[in-house]
């Protein structure tokens, strides 16, 4: 099923030219789907990116992703803790491992694509307690 926006475009969802596989089942879902660069760095991949585009990501950029007009997924091999907590601080929307089930990803596509994340309850509770941290230091 493909998204549209309220502007009636379709929504694209952008990966890496090497993740053939994850855009066949993208694809296959119903997606609109277009390939990027294996050398391409996020801010020459914005120009292309239009309002709630979603962008499967492979690591957290030196200036992160603020800003950006597209909803980014974070996907990597390896998942730990401490870089689920990176990539929600430089804002990713979610950080999924790379091999989940084509079922799951939907999931997180139709999460990510309301502005919703999918990141653990740890990593939320744990950028929680920061923000309210500095929000009592900014009160002393």
């Amino acid at each position: 099923m493909v998204s549209e926006r309220s502007g009636g475009l379709i929504m694209k969802i952008f990966v890496q030219v090497t993740e053939s596989e994850l855009a066949t089942s993208l694809q296959a879902l119903g997606h609109d789907v277009e390939y990027y660069a294996e050398n391409i760095r996020y801010r020459d991949l914005e120009e292309k990116l239009n309002q709630d585009d979603i962008v499967f990501w492979d690591q957290i950029p030196p200036h992160g992703f603020y800003g950006s007009k597209a909803h980014v997924i974070l996907m990597t091999a390896t998942s730990t803790d401490a870089e689920e907590y990176a990539a929600a601080k430089a804002g990713a929307l979610a950080y999924i491992p790379d091999n989940l089930p084509e079922h799951v990803i939907g999931h997180v596509i139709k999460s990510v694509s309301k502005g919703e994340t999918w990141i653990t309850r740890h990593t939320i509770a744990r950028m929680f307690d920061e923000y309210v941290k500095s929000m009592d230091n900014k009160g002393s």
